[in-house]
């Protein structure tokens, strides 16, 4: 199968491809544009045939969009579509289905499904015109000439001139067309083919014509398909053809098809024949004709075959896209299928399926209809499929109000360090938290989330965070207990990082912001830069440039470690402290934009200044660009900021509204632009974090500009740089009772100084309300209208805005309260005495819990009605008991107000109508406190108006008081409150309630809610709109436009909001609510909607007269239509048409129609109304003739002689024929057609002869005439007129001779020429050489047949005593038509069937009947009924169950006789169950199957206690139908069925709960807390609701219930259990007071086998130890922190016996364990190996003073200047060996001094290119000129001491310092020690073996 889809699908796509199916509108080109992303604005879009829609595309980078060309796709038959945009799309739907719309560009591609379902509401469908008619095969002879007529469908009379007619052998025929008629005139024996065709109309229309010499003799072939349309999805379809007047030997056999194709396309079809039969295949979509010939046939029968392709996009519709799932709350998704047939659909074909049954559960399946309840909040998706439907539908599941997701908000984590201020390289910091609420082990749940953002822009972390977890600590407080962690931070590179900590018993993280500063930054409180933030200077030249650096800790030195960089070489800065000169490039070089980034390491922020040069001063000016002074802030969350940006070379009036500002990171802070200035945004913190805020413009030059802030979110109350100023006041409300009243008042302003209180500001938020004028601290309020306002005290340098709340009024405020919870329910319930019990429903309006039960219902006389079953829900059944009227009380705890329902119960329902009742529309009545309202009441059902007799009274008038006139009152509001207003009337047994909520109109204008004029109503299942009106109490009539109604249930009924009106239809039956929503109100309303079951529309068209008969040259007239039931309204929604537009002429407007006769002929009117169930038709006959009748009333002959009398006939629309009679057959006879009637005289006499106009099809006598006649003796001398024949039949066109002779006494050669001839029917004959009197004269005369018809021409003479008449016919008046004995009859199955007789008007001759032709046409694909026999008596023999069509049709004519045969079943009825099982307050449906589907059901009841009602759904047209059970309360009983054909059926019904719970699979388990273990369930009832209960709480749950009884409960472990647990599942009933239906307990136990330990580095003291592939690398003098996990969740483990084992003696690693946790030690290396050497900041050589050459280092000594004879000064000295020039001469030797410092001959000088040389210890100090070596002491000649011995000592020459080397490379690396421990798990020990590389570098272990 899978493969046959593929396959399918392949040839599918090639086909769509080669055929264009899917249009694609724009051709990528080659030179594609890079973009980043492109998105739709919508995934998926629902609409109408006939609406047009609009999708948006946005491409990044936005700036590339205009030049873009998108590519786009779908089905071009299901929209049509306007593509030109670059930036969206707009489309129409044509037609419904699905498609794909996908826009792609460049690799990138984005879709949007689209539904086109339904009709819009001003959307005409329109049909595809086609041409229609009666005539398709016309037989003629030659001469004659027919009329024909066409219609085009779909047409109106403006298209009468668009036909056009053709003939394809005009020597056969000839045509005359006029319109839609046509004069078809044979000319000679053949075959020709007229083609009408009409510019409406897709597909042309043929009309073969048969001339034939000798109708009798020639054949042809006939077929009853002369044009066939297939589909070509479907099968085969069979066509048969006869030959007529063929030969004796003619064969079927002889038959030949063949195929004659259309020009330049292929053949749509194939065909297999045999004989007069054939098979036609539809192969492809197209047209083309099959041709048949017959040797024994001269012509041809062409078959016009159409091959169409009807596509039928079956899918699936759901009822909602989008369901929100809240609380325990249920919802039903129904489901249907588009474009199939509703008896091809299979309604269990339906398939349901949740993504993530997590998130909600499918509660029950029934076909269609799928139930829904969540589980945690969240969302998945339901996915629908169905076997009919090629894709699967997705419905979004929205679940929120969960309690499994509840938190306890009073457990939150707190701090003391919501920020963290560092810099690289600091030590690592300890932050602590605290989770108030917490619980012993609750440390190990924290959550520590970090998100850097470095400063550089990369990826890099900010800070490395390392955790324990922390222990857990009991604070003393015996109501609170905490749970307490830290985490160890190490600042890594600059930036900012924040730290969210979470844990899952908390609902809000708490934040903490880091702040990392660069290594060379001070950690103290930060400086801040003032200054321009833009240069402007011209090329070759130089500016001079200040900034301030200011703040508390300032130095006077600071100013000297201000550095600055410019990013641009070209640009030279010279600086000097905070002042530098900027010199732009040379001249020449153009304009550029450059920054100065200006920084300081006590500066919070760097400053950044844009640098705009140009050649000239002009192009410098018209620059543009945006900057800001200030590019960064730094904001708490909360507080507020304003970024005001500058511009530069813009023209004065550009407009920047254009200007776009986002944010990097929303969730950051917020941004709002000024409508004022576009250029300035107010940004508000969110939330702690750095984040970026750009605004840009792009001018008329598509050019874009952009100014980049840098913002810096800390936490609350984090920063604080100087002490906080703010504001504090003991006046926070003011309260002024009337208006115009004024009150002072005043506020202190903490820490702000005297001299900035004239800065203060004060401004009321609703000046009219109160105005207030401000002094410093002191101001004045003065009240101006009623209400409440808002007064906002401010300064520029306050941390607070001081809010003082004014109240104008009564100076007590009443608190917000919810509008008022009461019960809701019908007012009045009738029932009929005996009658089943009926369901009450009651709600509580205003509730929003979701557990509403509690309800209990309660009468006053059971001898009226009783309650037979009650539920907590607000479902009652009342059982009516006896006549009378009682009174129900609906009661509810949570409902302080009872309902009170009237219940009337009658004998028969005209007793009940009789029973009088009070009702309202307004049930419940808010006003406001000193306002009134109108208010009515009316009594249903009294038989006058009752106008007197009302009382009102009002419980409490301090609440409400009333003022009433008859059924009208005033209510008033005296005081806030609620009250009961009851009316009474003297026709009323019962009372009627009122309640009325009287609240404050200022509070209730501040919390508005939306009344109700009802919160129930019941409508009937119509087409007509039911309104109900909401009041917003509180609000204005302004906001009457912001309701909202929605209902729950689309499939019920259907809603629209007018304003405050909503208008609800009843779709089907049943109940749901509609719920009203407004802005400002916080509480929805809700209205139970119950609609009744279908009742037909009582609306009916009616006419004066369904027939019009006028003459020819009548006057116009006027007919009027009525719509008897509806209303004034309903006379503009009339609908009239025409069917031919040649007999009158038609005009209307509304229900007025005027039509005017055009000629002789019959038309029809057909007259519709959208709410009537049946079209009304008006004939209208224009004729001459309005009655039958004689032409005269008496009339003489003589014996002998005959007379021909032309008959009144009417025009009608009935075929009808004449039937005559003589009252006495001796005097005269009669005989004739339906225009003329033959009298000849047999005797003399007087007698009546009779006429009867009979209707052909039904044999029913239409009118009736008589003449007297009078037969006078025939005279023998008389003298008379004979002929040979006085009948003449003449063919249209041809030309007869009459001749007539005078005979008597007396008759001369002369006679006979006086003969005198006329006619009355000129327009049917012509007689040549007519006089201009009308008379010829002569023996004989010559006629012409001009139209078919019949004629009388007289021929007298004065001699004679009486004139001769001839009768000519002119055939093709004289039309043979066929009708039936019976039009109409019924069969049963099974019987021997019925006879059915024809008969042939005009027929020739009993043969005629043999060759009637007999059909059947059955509705359906089964045979129905069959003909047996032939001839004019055949016998209807029935086959199967249906109906059709029996047709008897004679070869050549027109005329079809048709019968109507219904075939029923034996009358039967069966149940497919005889015994069932319902739940109280539940439903199930039992099948059964009828026959005769239309047969009457009688359902009786025999039960006790009224345990169970019923509803019959009533059967399909097959009698398939289903009667509903709904139990009541637990019992039994028995529900009959008889039908009015005696079958009968007996269902036993028990109503009890058969509690039923079970679970299946293992009970018994032991899983890892990595393993989730299954246990299904059943239970029965199938609502019942799953708990599941434990003592342990080391598991989580959830449940997926299936709906139908079946379900699992998924066990997932949050912990290992020691030992074995318990685990019970109850399943309650909810509809039984929770009654326990079944017990069961799993026994469970939660453990890992094997645990994987998990290493890791908590802290360390140095930069280079490292932990990686289970091995310890520790670098020398490092001390490691090392913590120990498990890789498995959830594990109850303790780590044990650890230890270091020594592998090389060189080691000094040692173990120490750390204080407060059990699972981390420490690994120490005590020796810090570290290389000194010199470094030398600054490099100095010696050169010779004279000479200048440097010399060499090596060549410096120390010499002794030793005591002699003269010499008393001996010392050590510093001498260079070599030879230089002591200024006069070379010598070697030279002095440099005693300590190298005597530069007389050998200077020293700087060698800046050495600088920060390192030189080893040994080398340095064995060069003299560094290093003067220790020298002894210097005795002189008496032994005193000379010069005293010196140490070495470091020389001034070459300042140096020893320090230890910066070098990290290794030196060694070798394995030293082992570490063991073992991790004890599940009273196991599991060896852990590490090893321990000691890595020994030169640097310091600090060494960064």
């Amino acid at each position: 199968m899978k493969k046959l889809k593929s396959l399918f699908l392949t040839i599918f796509t090639l086909l769509m491809v080669s055929c264009n199916f899917f249009t694609s509108l724009t051709e990528e080109p080659s030179n594609m544009i890079e973009i980043s992303s492109l998105t739709l604005n919508k995934s998926n879009i629902e609409l109408s045939v006939g609406n047009m829609e609009y999708i948006s595309v946005l491409v990044k980078p936005n700036g590339v969009q205009k030049d873009i060309n998108l590519l786009w796709s779908y089905d071009k038959s299901i929209i049509e579509c306007d593509s030109s945009s670059s930036w969206g799309f707009t489309f129409k739907a044509i037609k419904e289905g699905q498609t794909t719309l996908r826009c792609s560009y460049n690799g990138f591609e984005a879709s949007c499904l689209i539904t086109v379902s339904g009709y819009s509401d001003n959307y005409e469908a329109t049909t595809e015109p086609y041409i229609y008619s009666n005539t398709s095969i016309l037989q003629t002879g030659p001469g004659i000439s027919e009329k024909v007529f066409v219609s085009l469908y779909g047409g109106d009379a403006s298209d009468i001139d668009g036909y056009s007619w053709t003939v394809d052998n005009s020597s056969v025929v000839s045509i005359q067309p006029t319109g839609q008629y046509c004069v078809i005139t044979a000319k000679e024996a053949g075959y020709a083919r007229i083609k009408v065709s009409h510019n409406k109309a897709t597909y042309p229309y043929y009309i073969g014509v048969y001339v034939f010499e000798d109708n009798t003799s020639v054949g042809y072939i006939t077929t009853s398909n002369n044009i066939v349309t297939m589909n070509k999805a479907d099968g085969e379809q069979n066509i048969s053809v006869s030959l007529v007047n063929g030969k004796d030997t003619s064969s079927d056999s002889q038959f030949k098809w063949e195929i004659i194709k259309e020009k330049d396309s292929s053949v749509p079809i194939g065909i297999a024949w045999n004989g007069n039969n054939a098979i036609i295949t539809p192969k492809e979509s197209g047209s083309c004709t099959i041709r048949i010939t017959h040797p024994d046939a001269p012509y041809p029968l062409d078959i016009l075959c159409r091959v169409i392709t009807i596509v039928k996009n079956v899918y699936i519709q759901p009822d909602n896209t989008v369901v929100t799932l809240s609380g325990e709350n249920t919802q039903t998704v129904k489901s249907t299928l588009e474009n199939l047939e509703s008896e091809n659909i299979n309604i269990d074909g339906f398939s349901y399926v949740l993504d993530d049954y997590n998130v909600a559960e499918i509660v029950s399946i029934i076909g269609d209809e799928v139930t829904l309840k969540g589980k945690a909040n969240g969302s998945c998706k339901l996915i629908i499929s169905h076997e009919s439907a090629e894709y699967p539908r997705e419905v979004l599941v929205i679940v929120n109000g969960q309690l499994t997701d509840a938190i306890d908000a009073s457990c939150y984590i707190t701090t003391s360090q919501n920020y963290v201020r560092t810099k690289v390289g600091s030590a690592e910091t300890v932050l602590k938290i605290s989770l108030k609420g917490g619980e012993e082990g609750d440390e190990k749940d924290f959550t520590w989330n970090v998100k850097s953002t470095s400063k550089d822009g990369s990826n890099r972390d900010v800070i490395s965070l390392s955790t324990t977890n922390g222990t857990a600590i009991h604070s003393r407080a015996a109501a609170l207990t905490y749970a307490y962690g830290e985490a160890y931070i190490n600042p890594i590179c600059e930036g900012t990082a924040v730290i969210s900590v979470s844990h899952p018993k908390i609902h809000y993280p708490t934040e903490i912001l880091i702040k990392v500063l660069s290594e060379t930054a001070i950690l103290e409180e930060p400086l801040y830069f003032i200054g321009d933030g833009l240069v402007r200077v011209l090329n070759g030249a130089s500016t001079e440039y200040t900034v301030q650096l200011k703040g508390t800790g300032k130095n006077d030195s600071d100013d000297n470690e201000i550095k600055w960089e410019c990013d641009n070489s070209n640009i030279k800065v010279s600086s000097n402290a905070n002042i530098a000169e900027i010199t732009a490039p040379p001249k020449g070089t153009g304009n550029t934009i450059s920054y100065l980034t200006i920084s300081h390491n006590k500066a919070d922020a760097d400053k950044k200044v844009m640098i705009l040069t140009a050649d000239t001063e002009e192009e410098l000016a018209n620059m543009k660009a945006l900057y800001s002074d200030k590019l960064y802030f730094n904001i708490e969350v909360g507080e507020e900021a304003y970024c005001t940006t500058n511009s530069v070379g813009f023209d004065s009036d550009y407009n920047f509204a254009s200007a776009i500002w986002t944010v990097k990171d929303s969730s950051i802070c917020s941004i709002e632009k000024d409508s004022i200035n576009p250029l300035s945004c107010k940004i508000t913190g969110k939330k702690a974090g750095a984040t970026r805020v750009s605004v840009s413009i792009t001018d008329n030059e598509n050019k874009t500009y952009s100014c980049d802030y840098e913002i810096t979110v800390y936490p609350s109350g984090t920063v604080q740089t100087e002490p906080e100023v703010y504001f504090t006041t003991s006046q926070n409300v003011i309260n002024l009772s009337s208006v115009g009243k004024s009150s002072n008042v005043n506020v202190s302003a903490i820490n702000l100084p005297y001299s900035e209180y004239s800065n203060i500001t004060w401004e009321s938020e609703d000046e009219n309300i109160a105005k207030v004028i401000g002094n410093g601290i002191n101001a004045t309020v003065t009240a101006m209208n009623e209400g409440e306002t808002v007064i906002n005290v401010s300064h520029e340098d306050s941390q607070n805005t001081l809010k003082i709340y004014v109240r104008v009024g009564s100076e007590y405020v009443i608190p917000e309260a919810k509008p008022i919870v009461h019960i809701s329910s019908p007012d009045v319930i009738t029932l009929l005495k005996d009658d089943s019990p009926q369901r009450l429903d009651a709600i509580l309006v205003n509730y929003e819990e979701v557990d509403k039960r509690g309800f209990h219902f309660s009468i006053d006389n059971e001898s009226i009605a009783t309650i037979s079953s009650q539920s907590e829900n607000g479902i009652a059944y009342i059982k009516p008991v006896g006549s009378g009227q009682a009174q129900i009380t609906i009661r509810h705890p949570m409902s302080s107000i009872d309902k009170k329902v009237l219940v009337v119960v009658g004998n028969s329902a005209e007793e009940l109508a009789g029973f009088v009742y009070l009702t309202t529309n307004t049930n419940v009545v808010a006003l406001g406190e000193g306002t009134t309202k109108s208010i009515s009441v009316s009594v249903k059902n009294a038989k006058d108006a009752v106008i007197e007799g009302y009382t009102w009274t009002s419980n409490n008038l301090n609440v409400v008081d009333i003022t009433s006139s008859g059924a009208n009152a005033l209510l008033k509001g005296n005081g806030i409150g609620t009250a009961i207003v009851t009316v009474t009337n003297k026709e009323c047994k019962y009372p009627l309630s009122i309640i009325v909520q009287v609240v404050d109109p200022i509070l209730a204008s501040q919390n508005p809610h939306i009344q109700l004029s009802s919160s129930v109503i019941t409508v009937p299942v119509s087409s007509t709109y039911t309104s109900v009106t909401a009041d917003l109490v509180g609000g204005t009539e302004e906001d009457f436009s912001q309701f909202l109604w929605k209902v729950n249930d689309s499939s019920i009924c259907a809603v629209y909001g007018q304003n405050e009106v909503g208008k609800i239809r009843a779709l089907s039956e049943g109940q749901t609510y509609v719920t009203v929503t407004h802005p400002k109100a916080t509480y929805p309303a809700q209205l139970l909607v119950v609609c009744d079951k279908i009742e037909e529309s009582e609306c009916h068209i009616s006419v004066p007269s369904s027939i019009i008969s006028m003459k020819p040259n009548a006057a116009a007239q006027t007919i009027t239509a009525s719509l008897i039931n509806g209303k004034e309204t309903d006379k503009y929604s009339f609908s009239w048409s025409l069917d031919v537009y040649d007999v009158i002429d038609f005009q209307y407007s509304a229900n007025v129609c005027t039509i005017t006769p055009l000629q002789t002929g019959s038309a029809t009117i057909t007259i519709s109304h959208p709410k009537a169930a049946y079209d009304q038709q008006v004939i209208v006959n224009v004729q001459e003739y309005s009655s039958f009748n004689f032409p005269q009333t008496n009339v003489t002959l003589s014996e002998g002689t005959t007379s021909f009398l032309t008959m009144q006939v009417p025009t009608t629309s009935v075929s009808t024929y004449v039937e005559y009679s003589v009252d006495n057959p001796n005097i005269c006879s009669i005989s004739g057609t339906k225009n003329v009637a033959q009298l000849t005289g047999v005797g003399a006499g007087t007698t009546t002869v009779r006429a009867k106009l009979i209707a052909s099809s039904s044999g029913v006598e239409q009118a009736s005439a008589e003449m007297l006649v009078y037969v006078k003796e025939a005279e023998t001398s008389t003298t008379y007129i004979t002929s040979s024949s006085t009948i003449y039949t003449v063919n249209k066109g041809k030309s007869q001779t009459l001749s007539a002779t005078l005979t008597g006494n007396g008759v001369t050669n002369a006679d006979q020429y006086n003969l005198k001839w006329t006619t009355s029917d000129s327009d049917v004959i012509s007689i040549t050489g007519i006089n201009s009197d009308g008379t010829v004269s002569g023996q004989s005369i010559y006629i012409t047949a001009k139209n078919p018809g019949e004629a009388l021409i007289t021929c007298s003479h004065e001699k004679a005593a009486s004139d001769l008449q001839f009768y000519v016919v002119v055939p093709g008046s004289a039309e043979k038509v066929i009708t039936f004995n019976k039009t109409y009859m019924t069969l049963i199955k099974g019987s021997s069937g019925t006879s059915l007789k024809a008969n042939i008007e005009n027929a020739e001759s009993s043969n005629d009947y043999n060759e009637l032709e007999w059909t059947v046409h059955s509705v359906g694909t089964s045979e129905v009924c069959r003909v047996m026999g032939s001839g004019q008596n055949v016998t209807i023999y029935p086959i199967n169950v249906g109906e059709a069509e029996v047709m008897a049709q004679l070869p050549n004519s027109s005329s079809v006789a048709k019968c109507t045969v219904v075939v029923e079943a034996g009358k039967s009825f069966v149940l497919e169950s005889s015994n069932i099982s319902v739940q109280p307050f539940g439903t199930r449906k039992v099948k059964y199957t009828v026959s005769p589907a239309n047969a009457n059901l009688t359902w009786t009841m025999d039960q006790m206690n009224d345990v169970f009602t019923y509803t019959d759904l009533g059967c399909d047209e097959n009698g398939v139908g289903y009667v509903q059970i709904e139990g009541i309360k637990e019992g039994t009983g028995n529900l009959y069925c008889v039908t009015d054909g005696n079958a009968k059926g007996n269902l036993s019904i028990k109503v009890a709960w058969n509690y039923e719970f079970s679970l299946t699979g293992k009970t018994t388990f032991s899983i890892s807390p990595a393993e989730t273990a299954e246990v299904g369930f059943k239970v029965n009832p199938t609502y019942a609701d799953i708990t599941v209960n434990s003592t342990s709480d080391a598991f989580n749950y959830s449940i997926v219930n299936n709906g139908d009884g079946t379900g699992k409960i998924l066990i997932t472990p949050t912990a290992e259990t020691r030992n074995n647990i318990t685990i019970n599942v109850m399943a309650t009933n909810p509809n039984n007071y929770d009654e326990v239906v079944g017990s069961k307990n799993i026994t469970a136990n939660f453990v890992y086998k094997t645990v994987t330990p998990k290493v890791f580095i908590v802290n360390k003291t140095g930069n280079f130890s490292y932990f990686q592939n289970n091995i310890l690398y520790i670098g020398d003098g490092e001390t490691v922190t090392l913590g120990v996990d498990v890789a498995e969740k959830n594990v109850d483990w303790t780590l044990k016996n650890i230890d270091i084992t020594k592998i090389e003696s060189v080691s000094n690693n040692t173990k120490a364990t750390v204080s407060g946790s059990s699972t981390q030690f420490k690994i120490i290396n005590s020796q810090d190996v570290t290389t000194q050497k010199y470094y030398i900041p600054e490099f100095y050589e010696p050169y010779a003073v004279y000479g200048g050459q440097t010399l060499n280092l090596d060549e410096f000594y120390v010499a002794k200047n030793d005591v002699g004879l003269f010499d008393t000064e001996a010392k050590y000295y510093i001498a260079y060996k070599g030879s230089i020039s002591n200024g006069s001469s070379y010598q070697t030797g030279l002095p440099c001094g005693e300590w190298g410092d005597n530069y007389t001959y050998i200077g020293r000088r700087r060698n800046s290119s050495k600088d920060g040389t390192w030189m080893n210890i040994e080398d340095y100090e064995k060069v003299v000129w560094y290093y003067r070596p220790a020298t002894g002491k210097i005795e002189q000649w008496n032994g005193d001491t000379a010069y005293s011995a010196k140490p070495a000592t470091q020389l001034k020459n070459q300042p140096a310092t020893k320090k230890v080397v910066e070098d990290k490379s290794i030196v060694s690396s070798i394995m030293t020690d082992k570490i063991v421990f073992y991790i004890s798990h599940n009273n196991k020990e599991q060896r852990v073996e590490i090893p321990v590389y000691t890595v020994t570098r030169n640097c310091y272990c600090t060494q960064n």
